[in-house]
């Protein structure tokens, strides 16, 4: 009888303590929600204006070299997921979208962000166009650069 009651002494103990330490993940998560949700707000004026520039841009271009293809040979996707936890449903839903997008045996190339999105591509074996997948965290305006002139390159060479 004693050695029941000790049993679950701790096993609300161990419930507590996981308790605890679910919610501080769930505080470091949402701090970090509204950290990017402000950082989102801050540039969404950068990014109105240069949408508004790029269409100014494109409405005085006759031919652009960007213009949809009649035949695609081969699709290069930009995959963005995950690095770590907590973000499982999310991650999910990409991966379905990705497999619902190329379902249609249209050869394709993958561009992964995020660490899950790397190791997803790594181990089903689907090659990356970066050779080190990069971390969300770790994604810097270079990476972005580096990123968009691989992809314009080859949609130029007409891989894509």
């Amino acid at each position: 009888m004693g050695a029941d009651v000790k049993a679950i002494r701790n096993r609300i103990r161990s419930v507590e303590s996981t308790m605890h330490i679910t919610k501080a993940m769930e505080l470091v998560a949402s701090s970090k929600l509204r950290h990017a949700t402000e950082r989102m707000e801050n540039s969404r004026f950068f990014f109105e204006t240069l949408v508004a520039s790029l269409s100014d841009i494109g409405e005085g271009i006759a031919e652009c070299s960007f213009a949809p293809r009649k035949e695609v040979k081969r699709r290069a996707l930009v995959v963005i997921a995950g690095d770590r936890g907590l973000a499982g449903g999310y991650n999910n839903n990409v991966f379905k979208t990705v497999k619902a997008v190329v379902s249609d045996g249209i050869p394709y190339a993958v561009l992964p962000i995020g660490r899950r999105a790397g190791d997803y591509f790594r181990h089903r074996g689907i090659p990356c166009l970066f050779e080190k997948t990069p971390t969300l965290e770790s994604f810097s305006m270079e990476d972005c650069a580096r990123a968009g002139q691989l992809l314009a390159d080859g949609f130029r060479r007409g891989e894509y």
